[in-house]
């Protein structure tokens, strides 16, 4: 009986506290919240956009535009007074997005942490279904384990955007 019960002992401790890692299966949860994301972007829903960006720890949201100098996004509205600008610029006369190809792909697959870029050609299409423009962006997404109930349980953050970077189209 003592074998029996210490042999669970070790089955239930690897399961609850082993260090594998564990190959990335996140896929198409990634896929469906960058989705979710476009669909904020298409409505130009500002403040839905904001909540899929990453703000805490000593990481903040940064973007990379072009030539320009990274911009570094502190605070939430920090990135709200950036989307009102492109919603009043021409940049944003468009009625949806068509992702014209995607790519996702890890970048760490650690135990208590997961880092995947999806890089995207998308276009901007107008009311008539005709491309506006084109481009192509790699979107950093970051999630990790939180502690829960005093250390005992883990969940999974949501999957958060942390950097974006404009790439050329090849």
């Amino acid at each position: 009986m003592l074998k029996v019960f210490i042999n669970t002992l070790i089955v239930v401790s690897s399961l609850l506290f082993g260090n594998e890692i564990v190959g990335f299966q996140d896929y198409e949860s990634v896929n469906g919240v960058f989705n979710q994301y476009l669909e904020a972007v298409d409505n130009k829903n500002i403040k839905k956009m904001s909540e899929f960006f990453y703000y805490g720890g000593s990481d903040r949201t940064t973007f990379f535009f072009g030539d320009n100098s990274p911009v570094v996004i502190n605070t939430e509205k920090d990135l709200i007074d950036i989307f009102t600008s492109w919603k009043e610029s021409e940049r944003a006369n468009f009625e949806r997005t068509r992702i014209d190809n995607i790519s996702i792909a890890p970048a760490s697959d650690h135990k208590d942490a997961r880092l995947c870029i999806v890089d995207v050609t998308y276009s901007r299409l107008n009311k008539d279904d005709i491309p506006v423009n084109q481009a192509r962006a790699a979107y950093h997404f970051y999630r990790d384990k939180t502690k829960k109930l005093f250390g005992f349980w883990e969940k999974w953050s949501k999957w958060k955007i942390y950097m974006v970077v404009d790439l050329a189209i090849d």
